[in-house]
């Protein structure tokens, strides 16, 4: 929620001088995933694979600039922390089900830590 408000603040300043404003869409997911160097010994790179980075992955993908959606078991989890609303079901490419997208309400979102 910080980078979204740290953004908003630059397109501020970035408009006053100017400039184009810089979008950023935010997928949240959650989930066990294999994390490590993948590749050759001749060139290797530090990656994360899983159903879970995958669904974040596609999040990211439909979320329009300025805004951070979610999935249904991250929407649980920050349930009391968060206004967050159920934007319907979409289809994702990787998964045979649709899933339900949340998205965060950042203007009421109280940042935690």
């Amino acid at each position: 929620m910080r980078i979204q408000q740290g953004l908003a603040d630059l397109n501020e300043q970035r408009r006053a001088e100017g400039e184009p404003p810089i979008g950023l869409g935010v997928g949240i997911n959650f989930g066990k995933a294999v994390a490590g160097n993948m590749g050759s010994s001749s060139r290797l790179t530090y990656t994360v694979l899983g159903e879970a980075v995958n669904l974040a992955s596609r999040l990211c993908g439909i979320a329009p600039a300025g805004e951070v959606y979610m999935s249904e078991a991250t929407a649980r989890e920050v349930e009391g922390n968060l206004s967050v609303e159920c934007i319907g079901l979409h289809e994702l490419k990787g998964f045979s089900k649709g899933c339900d997208v949340f998205r965060v309400h950042l203007e009421q979102a109280d940042v935690i830590g």
